[in-house]
């Protein structure tokens, strides 16, 4: 587990020992002599939390010595880094660790296909059409980080990849024609893995729910929650709340009913694929 997770997970068994101690915020805040704040942001995973911090709220909590122990070794554990925090983004870090760890991955864009089944040329194309002022050490780094974050594809156990994407992500000739074709024959050797689904919305659909849409559902291992990710214009949003975890899960539901089947799908993509084929 990486120290995003671990640190999640201190949040969630410090907030359970609370509750179950009988305490509310302000009396646990009162004991610790902090503030109400600091015990909402322990709880949320808003802020880290020190070793010494867990070892007094489990006293306070009167939590099993055991348990004690594992929490406090598990919030030193979550003070290690991982390559990912050195990248300058904070919020985009926290998405990546949760990617690191998910046990299923979907993601959906009405116009591309997203970074975790992209190419290094299919990566580099999109980046340079969204910012095409970035300068060539920048573009390298983003780059690299797309492709490093897809070494979860490869490990011993991979999280289900779930990808569903418009039709029209499919002729979009996004770096031109040989770069295109590179991605699409990728995605078919990625579709042909187990634990790989892949959808099209086609063109016949017409009108849908997700024509403006683009998100990545996170699902976890208990007790971390489950999330949605989004980029909308350049900002980041996160969803965790069961309300609007219920409302994509809806949404999903029906660009899967929409979509084509998997095999379906990749037919349609190989027909494609054809037509640039060298």
């Amino acid at each position: 587990m990486n120290p995003s997770l671990r640190h999640h997970e201190v949040a969630t068994r410090l907030r359970a020992l609370r509750l179950d101690a009988g305490l509310t915020m302000k009396e646990a805040a009162e004991r610790l002599e902090c503030s109400v704040a600091k015990i909402s942001r322990l709880e949320t995973a808003a802020r880290g939390v020190s070793p010494r911090d867990v070892r007094d709220l489990c006293v306070i909590y009167g939590a099993d010595p055991e348990e004690a122990a594992g929490l406090i070794e598990m919030a030193r554990q979550a003070r290690t880094s991982e390559w990912w925090e050195e990248y300058p983004d904070e919020r985009f870090r926290s998405y990546i660790g949760h990617e690191a760890d998910a046990t299923s991955i979907l993601s959906y864009d009405s116009g591309i296909f997203p970074g975790i089944v992209q190419t290094r040329e299919y990566a580099r194309a999109i980046i340079l059409g969204v910012a095409e002022r970035i300068g060539a050490d920048t573009l390298d780094k983003r780059v690299e980080l797309r492709m490093r974050r897809q070494e979860i594809l490869h490990k011993k156990d991979p999280p289900r990849v779930h990808v569903i994407v418009d039709e029209s992500a499919v002729h979009r000739r996004v770096g031109g024609a040989e770069v295109l074709y590179g991605q699409l024959s990728h995605l078919l050797d990625l579709a042909r893995r187990p634990g790989v689904t892949l959808q099209v919305i086609p063109f016949a659909a017409g009108a849908h729910q997700g024509l403006n849409e683009a998100f990545t559902l996170l699902e976890m291992a208990d007790p971390i929650p489950d999330v949605i990710y989004q980029e909308v214009g350049g900002r980041i949003e996160y969803f965790r709340k069961d309300k609007e975890l219920l409302a994509y899960r809806r949404l999903i539901d029906h660009l899967r009913a929409t979509g084509l089947g998997h095999d379906a799908s990749m037919a349609l993509i190989e027909e494609v694929s054809q037509k640039y084929s060298f």
